[in-house]
């Protein structure tokens, strides 16, 4: 996720898709907390609000 810095915002939407994937695999396994601080990490690092994949 480091290296996608060096990309600006176009990388932080991206690097915002992975952290929220990976926020949903960690609750389907039932790792609440991962999923949480995921979550956290993906909407500090979107633009838009609209994007959070919760459904």
């Amino acid at each position: 996720m480091n290296s996608i810095k060096a990309y600006g915002d176009y990388g932080n939407e991206y690097a915002a898709y992975a952290y929220f994937g990976l926020s949903r695999i960690s609750y389907s396994k039932g790792d609440k907390n991962a999923g949480s601080q995921f979550r956290e990490k993906a909407k500090k690092l979107t633009a838009s609000e609209e994007i959070n994949f919760d459904k």
